[in-house]
């Protein structure tokens, strides 16, 4: 059951990503949370996997997953800004546009250069060039701050993408995100730096506090470096959305 708790829950993790990475939308401020959540993603391949736009043909996120075997995650955000409207299903009619992008996608449609906004043209390219070296898995992902499809639309979309073979149905509703959220374990990262001299000072923005210092490069390399790989980076020291490196690309949040 939907109650305003899970909402606020929710809320508070959107509107903070929203001033944090300066989105121009709640909607995709709320699609960084749940990519995070569900997949783990830096903030640099959600910012590469957002597809939301003009001509996104209904789906809004695209990220490749490349393991052993590749899986093709496909999501279809929705966000409402009212606690009132997310008692309401998943709109039945979005999954029409993602059903049309599959069959055009897997058809190998050039007419989609046309008709999909560049974001989606290039995921769909790459796609197609996973295709003609192995058969990835599909995983369609609907995800909103609301409840989940109804019953007998979810049947007509999974048996609609039988044929594909390929294909699994995930959905997350309000209350299962809350749910994934505060159930996601992170790592606890501890350590020690040495700052210089006194070159140091507290910030506080609302609830939260942090400390501006100035220390050697060498003492960050130590915090963040793994001790069992000292080749590799231990990622969870990032987990409270301090900035990492975007590389070198442009985008809302790397300008």
């Amino acid at each position: 059951m939907t109650t305003l708790i899970d909402w606020r829950q929710l809320e508070a993790k959107v509107e903070f990503n929203e001033k944090s990475w300066g989105y121009e939308t709640r909607s995709i401020a709320q699609a960084h949370v749940l990519l995070e959540t569900l997949l783990d993603l830096t903030p640099e391949e959600i910012s590469d996997a957002i597809t939301d736009g003009a001509q996104d043909r209904g789906v809004d996120a695209i990220y490749i997953e490349e393991q052993e075997k590749t899986i093709v995650h496909l999501f279809q955000f929705k966000y409402t800004p009212k606690f009132e409207n997310s008692k309401n299903n998943f709109p039945s009619n979005e999954i029409d546009k993602m059903l049309s992008f599959v069959a055009d996608m897997l058809s190998k449609e050039i007419s989609m250069r046309n008709n999909c906004n560049p974001l989606i043209w290039a995921k769909v390219q790459t796609i197609w060039e996973i295709l003609e070296r192995e058969v990835p898995q599909f995983v369609i992902h609907l995800c909103g701050n609301m409840g989940e499809l109804v019953t007998n639309e979810l049947e007509r979309l999974k048996t609609s993408l039988q044929p594909y073979r390929n294909f699994q149905v995930k959905q997350y509703s309000l209350e299962s995100f809350v749910s994934l959220i505060l159930e996601k374990k992170r790592k606890a990262i501890n350590g020690q730096v040495h700052l210089v001299d006194k070159q140091y000072f507290e910030r506080v923005d609302g609830n939260i506090r942090g400390l501006i210092a100035t220390l050697p490069a060498l003492e960050l390399i130590n915090l963040i470096q793994d001790p069992d790989n000292p080749e590799k980076v231990l990622l969870d020291v990032f987990n409270d959305n301090v900035r990492i490196y975007l590389g070198t690309k442009k985008n809302a949040i790397n300008l």
